[in-house]
C-alpha cells in the first residue's frame, strides 16, 4: 500500500526533473557544441554481400557473462557465474563456455574475501560482492582470449565498455591478440553512464552534474553516431562512439582501441547492420548471447535444487523470507 506522503514525495521529485529539464540548452545548441568535440556522421546498413566482404569471411564473436545469487544474507550465499563466447559462423568450435560456483563459507573463497576487504577497507559483504564481479570479468576476458586464438574472428564484441575490463591482467593479452590477428575489438555499452560530454562541449549547468545519457537523449538522429577520441578522448586513449542504432531516442556506446581507428567506421556500419531497426540499439548477435548465457531466478533455483541436498539448503541457505506464508 502507498500512503499520501510517499506519493507527495514522488511528485516533488517529478517537479525537480521538470525544472532540471528546463535548465538544459536547446537541442540545436547542444548539437552545435557536440559537433565541436566529436565527429558526427551517419551510419549505413550494409547488404548481405557487403557484410561478408566487410568481415572478410571471418566470424563475428560475442562474449558475455552472467551471475546470480541464492541464499540469505552474507555469508550464507551461493554465487553462480557463467560465460559464453559464440561465433556467428559454423566454425569449429562455434562456442566456448566457462562456469564456476562460489560460496563465502568455502575457506579458499573466504581467504580472498578477507584479503580484499582489508585491502579496500570495506566490509566483507561488500568485498564479496565486488569480488564476484571481478571473477566474472576475469572469466569473460579469458574466454575472449581463447575465442581469438581458436576462432580467429573479424570482430569480437564484449558486453560492456573497456573500463570494465582494462584493470585486469588478462586485458593486455587480449589487446595484443586482437592486434596481432587484426581482429576489431569492441566494447558495447547499453547503458551510457559517463558524464563527460557536457563539460567537453562547454555546456555546463551550474550546480548540476549532467550525465551523457541525458545530454544525448533525442540529440542524435536515427542511424547517426558521434565519435570522440584523440585529444578529446573521455576514456583513457580509447575511441568512444555514441550512436542511435535503434528506434529509441536513447544512445548506446561502443569503445574501440586507439590502434584500430581505421576500422571504426566500417565496424560501426557492420554493427548497425546487425541491429534491429525497431530495437533498443543493441546488435542482435550480442543480444542472442546475452539471452543464452543469462542466469535468472528460475535457472538459479533449479541449479540449487538439483545441486544441493535438501538438508544443506535448509541449514545454510534457506532464508526466513522464503518461509513467509508457510
Amino acid at each position: 500500500m502507498l500512503n499520501h506522503e510517499i506519493l507527495a514525495a514522488t511528485r516533488r521529485l517529478n517537479d525537480y526533473f521538470l525544472h532540471r529539464d528546463s535548465l538544459y540548452p536547446s537541442l540545436e545548441i547542444r548539437r552545435q557544441n557536440l559537433q565541436q568535440c566529436a565527429q558526427v556522421g551517419s551510419l549505413r546498413r550494409l547488404k548481405r554481400q557487403e557484410i561478408l566482404e566487410a568481415s572478410r569471411g571471418r566470424a563475428l564473436v560475442a562474449v558475455d557473462g552472467s551471475r546470480a545469487d541464492y541464499g540469505g544474507i552474507y555469508p550464507y550465499n551461493v554465487c553462480a557465474i557463467q560465460a559464453l563466447a559464440r561465433a556467428s559462423t559454423e566454425s569449429e568450435p562455434d562456442r566456448l563456455t566457462d562456469a564456476a560456483v562460489y560460496c563465502p563459507l568455502d575457506p579458499k573463497v573466504y581467504a580472498e574475501i578477507k584479503e580484499a576487504a582489508a585491502r579496500n577497507r570495506v566490509e566483507e559483504a561488500e568485498a564479496y560482492r565486488k569480488l564476484m564481479g571481478e571473477k566474472m570479468a576475469h572469466m569473460e576476458l579469458k574466454l575472449a582470449i581463447k575465442a581469438l586464438q581458436t576462432i580467429k574472428p573479424y570482430m569480437l564484441m564484449l558486453d560492456g565498455g573497456f573500463l570494465l575490463f582494462d584493470r585486469f591482467p588478462e586485458w593486455d593479452e587480449l589487446v595484443a591478440e586482437a592486434l596481432n590477428l587484426d581482429c576489431v575489438l569492441v566494447g558495447v555499452i547499453e547503458e551510457v553512464a559517463t558524464s563527460d560530454l557536457c563539460s567537453l562541449t562547454g555546456l555546463e549547468v551550474p550546480g548540476m552534474r549532467i550525465y551523457d545519457r541525458e545530454f544525448l537523449f533525442g540529440l542524435l538522429k536515427p542511424g547517426e553516431m558521434a565519435v570522440v577520441g584523440g585529444e578529446k578522448a573521455i576514456k583513457r586513449d580509447y575511441y568512444t562512439v555514441f550512436a542511435r542504432m535503434g528506434s529509441t531516442p536513447q544512445a548506446v556506446a561502443c569503445d574501440f582501441l586507439p590502434g584500430q581507428g581505421e576500422h571504426l567506421v566500417p565496424a560501426m556500419n557492420l554493427i548497425y547492420s546487425l541491429t534491429p531497426p525497431q530495437g533498443r540499439g543493441i546488435p542482435a548477435w550480442l543480444d542472442l548471447v546475452d539471452r543464452e548465457v543469462r542466469l535468472n531466478k528460475k535457472s538459479m533455483e533449479s541449479l540449487i535444487m538439483n545441486g544441493l541436498d535438501p538438508a544443506v539448503r535448509e541449514r545454510f541457505f534457506k532464508s526466513n523470507r522464503e518461509r513467509r506464508g508457510l
